[in-house]
């Protein structure tokens, strides 16, 4: 099925006014499906790639439909929110993904399955969203079964070993995923484990020692938070660019490193706030552009974003992580909470309660920047 063009000129609407049903994730997109005039509309909103594009359609279902592929397209390279579990299996001979599947914690944007398969020439993408994790690892392993069943069967380089590896990831989810319920019950009964003083007993019961319970018993271990180990050996192919709807050509190759800063400020207005980060910035020491949008949070706070440039900036190792640690060199000995997945690193400031050392933590570069984010990416 080919990706619909997008329409030249949009409605004079707010897509939010008219919206029958809509979802977000994070500050990354946010996507409406519209009512407006008699019509139905698929409305994406990008701020950080390409905008607003709005979509005819000929009814709501069709418009339903549209939105969840392109959901469920974005959600596989999203840096926002917590890949729970995640599968691909492609044919290194031809570069095409086959399938990929990911479970994706979004908190308050929800708990999602996104798959892809390919059909011929074309990749189909698939949405499900779930009321709970449990669910969603359920529905992954069984998604990755079922392709494991169609990839056995196609002439590619090493099917049967393609379908394996399905199977165990599937497996592995499963197992993860009854670890983390087991965890969540064992921190459920948390008080009166400590009021009976029963650690050593609990300890016995599931095999572990007193001090990895201790662990499971802070949340530190049996959650479901990296439920699956990401896999670095391998790095499946990626899949073929879009088509851009506008102009039916390919979009340009990405930078080799792409960087962005992100502080929450408290200040009386916007230009306040974008003063301060500009300062903020100027003590970085990086060659760096406040963007055009920013926006107000509760409490006289305000969100602004700036785009870094690190295309002339030398490091060793060459890495994400190496990279963001350039960025933040000159802000102090403070500390921070890092994330790192594949070429992509993320360190966030401040820390969180447990972790936070009083005095130490307190200013990040300047006394009304409240939170800060720093972002690195080669993909």
């Amino acid at each position: 099925m080919p990706h619909p063009l997008a329409m030249e000129h949009l409605p004079d609407i707010d897509p939010r006014e008219h919206a029958v049903e809509s979802r977000s994730w994070g500050e990354e997109f946010a996507f409406y499906l519209v009512q407006y005039d008699g019509r139905y509309y698929a409305w994406t909103v990008r701020p950080f790639d390409d905008g607003d594009h709005a979509y005819e359609m000929p009814s709501q279902d069709a418009a339903r439909r549209f939105l969840d592929a392109e959901f469920a397209f974005l959600l596989t390279s999203t840096e926002w929110g917590e890949r729970v579990a995640s599968a691909s299996v492609g044919d290194e001979a031809t570069g095409r993904i086959l399938f990929s599947a990911d479970v994706l914690n979004g908190a308050e944007d929800g708990i999602w399955l996104a798959t892809s398969e390919e059909r011929g020439e074309e990749s189909y993408y698939a949405l499900a969203g779930f009321a709970d994790l449990g669910q969603a690892v359920a529905a992954f392993a069984i998604r990755a079964e079922e392709a494991a069943d169609v990839i056995e069967r196609l002439d590619i380089g090493w099917p049967q070993i393609a379908g394996m590896y399905l199977r165990y990831r599937a497996a592995f989810a499963r197992a993860g995923a009854a670890r983390a319920e087991l965890g969540d019950t064992i921190r459920r009964s948390r008080s009166r484990i400590r009021a009976e003083q029963a650690v050593g007993r609990v300890a016995d019961t599931v095999g572990v020692s007193r001090d990895v319970l201790y662990h499971i018993l802070a949340g530190d271990d049996w959650t479901w938070k990296g439920l699956m180990p990401a896999r670095k050996d391998v790095r499946p192919p990626r899949p073929p660019a879009r088509l851009d709807p506008a102009t039916l050509e390919r979009p340009a190759a990405p930078a080799a490193w792409s960087a962005r800063a992100r502080f929450a400020i408290e200040a009386e207005d916007e230009p306040e706030a974008r003063a301060i980060a500009d300062a903020v910035l100027d003590l970085m020491k990086v060659d760096a552009t406040i963007g055009s949008r920013s926006g107000p949070l509760p409490e006289g706070l305000w969100t602004v974003i700036a785009d870094i440039d690190l295309s002339q900036v030398q490091v060793e190792p060459d890495d994400a992580m190496t990279r963001v640690h350039y960025m933040i060199r000159h802000l102090g000995e403070v500390t921070w909470t890092s994330r790192e997945r594949g070429r992509q690193a993320t360190m966030s400031w401040p820390p969180d309660i447990w972790s936070r050392r009083p005095g130490a933590d307190d200013v990040l570069g300047h006394p009304a920047i409240r939170a800060a984010d720093f972002w690195v990416s080669a993909e």
